[in-house]
């Protein structure tokens, strides 16, 4: 009973992106051990009861997750600063968020199933490289990505992951904008 109690005060805990892959452990962990919580606890009333309360931590732990997640977005996107970081070296912004985004990959099955319950994730789009200049060649692209069978179509993470970094580029060209130097705005 004490588990379920702390599975829900995490979950009803503040959405800090620091705190998010403690709560997918956690969420994962309790997965695994559901069908063990079905099995001890299904011959009478009060097992049913407990059933129903740990799936209802599950749902609740997985609800925090995905909000933690999209909180980190906001987060990376309200990052101001007022004065431009020295030499025009690697921000450390970019280093936070390339190092979080690579850790998140451990839990991709289980990210990306949390993501993929919610409606948001097909509002979010993958933006067409870079480097393609011609418009046609951008349809093009846009089509053969709809049209693969690549894993990758389906995933709702890589989406989110898209738009992350998305929006840590403005966040970074908008910090550019602080040097003098003209040079030091195109290298950082």
């Amino acid at each position: 009973m004490q588990l379920l109690n702390f599975g829900e005060a995490v979950s009803l805990g503040p959405r800090q992106p620091e705190k998010l892959l403690r709560i997918l452990e956690m969420y994962e962990l309790a997965s695994e051990l559901l069908p063990e919580i079905d099995v001890l606890f299904s011959d009478n009333q009060l097992g049913s009861s407990l059933r129903g309360e740990y799936r209802e931590v599950m749902r609740r732990l997985g609800e925090c997750a995905r909000a933690t997640f999209l909180e980190f977005k906001s987060a990376i996107a309200s990052d101001v600063s007022s004065h431009p970081f020295p030499g025009g070296a690697v921000h450390p912004l970019t280093n936070y968020v390339m190092n979080y985004l690579m850790a998140l990959t451990d839990f991709s099955q289980t990210l990306d199933s949390l993501l993929m319950e919610h409606d948001d994730v097909e509002y979010l789009s993958i933006p067409p490289s870079p480097d393609v200049i011609n418009p046609a060649m951008v349809v093009e692209e846009e089509s053969a990505y709809e049209n693969s069978s690549s894993p990758e179509k389906f995933l709702a993470m890589t989406k989110h992951f898209y738009s992350i970094t998305s929006v840590l580029e403005a966040n970074l060209e908008e910090k550019a904008k602080l040097y003098r130097d003209v040079s030091l705005r195109h290298i950082f």
